[in-house]
């Protein structure tokens, strides 16, 4: 089992817009594509930020080569959108983690 995890850090003033949009756009291209069993959306417990918050997009996947094309093709025209939407108000990296054997 895979895990494609996206971390976005989101400014206070668009975190509202920013949540819903990944609820109602992002997620459900991910999981749309059959590729993900499951996506979940985590708050990140530090408070590093008094101006934004950051959260944890995870999604489980059988096929890291599969997660690694969707990010690649796919999630980058979402990250556009996202981009023409907040510009520097929603930064993200991305990892892929793997269950510890």
């Amino acid at each position: 089992m895979y895990i494609l995890n996206t971390t976005f850090h989101v400014d206070n003033r668009v975190r509202r817009d920013f949540l819903d949009w990944a609820r109602k756009v992002y997620m459900p291209a991910a999981i749309d594509t059959g590729l993900f069993g499951s996506a979940r959306l985590l708050r990140v417990l530090t408070d590093t930020d008094p101006e934004g918050v950051s959260f944890a997009l995870q999604m489980d996947c059988e096929s890291i080569s599969e997660a690694r094309r969707w990010h690649d093709e796919t999630a980058t025209l979402l990250r556009d959108d996202m981009s023409q939407r907040w510009g520097d108000k929603v930064l993200f990296f991305t990892t892929y983690l793997k269950d510890a054997e």
